[in-house]
């Protein structure tokens, strides 16, 4: 959720370094629109499909998914279908789910104001990560997220412990984050 700023947030899947990724941008451009952006190369950025109008209200909880299908991608707000993309130029598939959900949780949250993924300490600048690492982020807005689920064929791959983490398991690229 967001709790102030003049944007929403981002959920990056597809990251294969920090010069290749895709974000599915959620309240972006000022908080008016969704969409999905690959990064190439550390320099061309391709719209994968047509943003959509779409904004989030501050203070409130979102539902967030993202389904990879080979080089299809749905993303969804809310369990409602914002938006359906395809890789013109897929990467190595990783075929996973992404949610972000606030159904039963504890109350620790990860606070932010800048993007952050799991896995190398140096993202999005240094050594790539894990292929295939997701990731968290925002511009210009501070949000809270809990409740970060990968699962890959319905066995759960990484599940966020915001309880048991520090921030130092988390790649910082920007920003002031907090558990």
């Amino acid at each position: 959720r967001s709790t102030g700023g003049q944007e929403g947030f981002a959920v990056y899947f597809n990251t294969l370094d920090g010069n290749n990724w895709t974000w599915f941008n959620v309240a972006g451009w000022s908080n008016t629109l969704a969409g999905v952006t690959q990064h190439i190369g550390g320099g061309s950025w391709i719209e994968l499909c047509e943003k959509v109008p779409f904004e989030i209200k501050t203070n409130v909880w979102y539902d967030v998914r993202v389904v990879l299908d080979g080089p299809r991608i749905q993303c969804y707000v809310n369990s409602n279908l914002v938006l359906t993309a395809v890789y013109s130029n897929a990467p190595a598939p990783v075929n996973v789910v992404t949610v972000s959900a606030p159904a039963a949780l504890p109350p620790t949250t990860l606070n932010a104001s800048g993007p952050a993924t799991r896995g190398n300490r140096n993202f999005p600048f240094g050594k790539p990560p894990i292929s295939g690492a997701i990731g968290v982020g925002c511009w210009n807005t501070l949000v809270e997220i809990k409740n970060i689920v990968v699962t890959s064929n319905d066995v759960t791959l990484y599940q966020s412990d915001f309880e048991k983490d520090s921030i130092d398991s988390w790649n910082i690229a920007g920003g002031t984050w907090s558990i």
